[in-house]
């Protein structure tokens, strides 16, 4: 992705060797925020049976870049 220039990832489904939807780990979390502003909107599919799905802001509510995309 980074080698095309790209930076920008509007969904993700992270699976489980199982074929579970899974949650992305916390280095892939924190290398998703810190792609772009618009990072924290990212939507991640956590339950494919129930259809449940989060913003990545949601799983790092607090995140530590907060302030580099502040106006």
């Amino acid at each position: 992705m980074i080698t095309y220039g790209e930076h920008k990832i509007d969904k993700i489904v992270t699976v489980y060797p199982d074929g579970r939807a899974a949650s992305p780990c916390c280095a892939c979390r924190e290398f998703m925020m810190q792609l772009d502003s618009s990072s924290k909107d990212i939507e991640i599919l956590m339950d494919y049976e129930n259809r449940r799905i989060v913003t990545l802001k949601e799983l790092v509510p607090e995140w530590w870049g907060n302030d580099r995309y502040e106006d």
